[in-house]
């Protein structure tokens, strides 16, 4: 029915345990459904073998960086995949309550993509998903303890294979990449759906930890690798105006337990959406606008920061 695919960190010490309790729930959540773990150290590949997942590591990197491309994990995915239905999920993310809101969409829409909110909660210990209580344990915390991200933070996209088409070169865990894709859906006019807490999605909490400790984190001190994907996104844009298209904001549907809804919170975004759709559906157009765009926020940037310089702004 799915398959989950997710980069990795390496399984040391906490993220060990994170990416383990991940990695169990989602095989709990989707009876059946195909894991790839995607990662080109022997370690991770142990790991997988006894876990009982798929492990490729054929993928291409950025050698600077030592990290993968998120146009590579896609790509590699999506040629392995035995569904038509992916999971794009970040490696310490418990999943559960998927089955139905799954199903729910299949019955509506041909083509998809689905994203929600994720509740972060601090998680220590391995957990054991065959026992009913371990799920229903965690519901409670969540409601206690958690806490819920904005609408800019999107840890899993669950789409029809083939949805995105060529993913560009994002570093893995360095941001933008989650934007993109939901501008691309935006722009292109695949169906994008809000299930907010409908499947629910725990994030492990993790303190922030060096890149040398534990891969694919970035503090401030790897701010060059946030500028790769900032550039990345800067020159990818989708469609004219599409960089304002890029959180749960722009859902063209909210689910709810009895269907789907036009999404009010898009409201706001409705004009913006119906031109970079129609400037997508003329590439010749598009890039022409996408160029002046790109030109136009150039100038602005450049002479607000000439103003600056010179005093000329006033204080408010």
């Amino acid at each position: 029915m799915i398959t989950f695919f997710a980069p990795v960190r390496t399984f040391v010490g906490l993220f060990d345990i994170l990416q383990r309790n991940a990695i169990a729930s989602w095989k709990r959540a989707i009876p059946g459904a195909q894991v790839i773990i995607l990662d080109r150290e022997d370690a991770v590949g142990a790991v997988c073998d006894e876990l009982g997942v798929e492990w490729v590591r054929d993928i291409p990197y950025d050698e600077r960086f030592d990290r993968p491309y998120v146009g590579g994990l896609f790509a590699a995915a999506e040629s392995r995949a035995v569904n038509d239905i992916l999971c794009f999920i970040n490696g310490d993310n418990i999943m559960l309550d998927m089955l139905q809101p799954i199903e729910q969409v299949k019955r509506r829409f041909q083509r998809f993509c689905l994203v929600g909110e994720r509740c972060n909660l601090k998680v220590e210990e391995v957990l054991d998903f065959d026992d009913p209580r371990t799920a229903a344990a965690l519901k409670t915390r969540m409601q206690t303890e958690g806490w819920w991200s904005n609408e800019h933070a999107i840890d899993y996209f669950i789409y029809t294979k083939g949805s995105f088409g060529c993913v560009p070169r994002f570093l893995v865990g360095a941001g933008k990449m989650d934007n993109w894709l939901i501008q691309k859906a935006a722009c292109t006019g695949l169906p994008l759906i809000d299930c907010g807490r409908r499947v629910i999605d725990i994030h492990q909490e993790h303190e922030e930890r060096s890149f040398f400790e534990t891969k694919y984190t970035t503090t401030n001190v790897l701010s060059p690798i946030r500028a790769v994907n900032d550039r990345e996104f800067a020159l990818c844009q989708v469609a004219v105006g599409g960089g304002g298209l890029s959180s749960m904001l722009a859902a063209d549907w909210l689910m709810t337990a009895d269907g789907f809804v036009p999404n009010p919170r898009s409201a706001p975004f409705g004009t913006r959406r119906s031109v970079a759709r129609a400037f997508h559906r003329v590439p010749v157009a598009n890039r022409l606008a996408i160029a002046a765009e790109s030109a136009w926020y150039g100038f602005r940037r450049q002479a607000g920061g000439l103003v600056r310089r010179l005093g000329l702004r006033r204080e408010a």
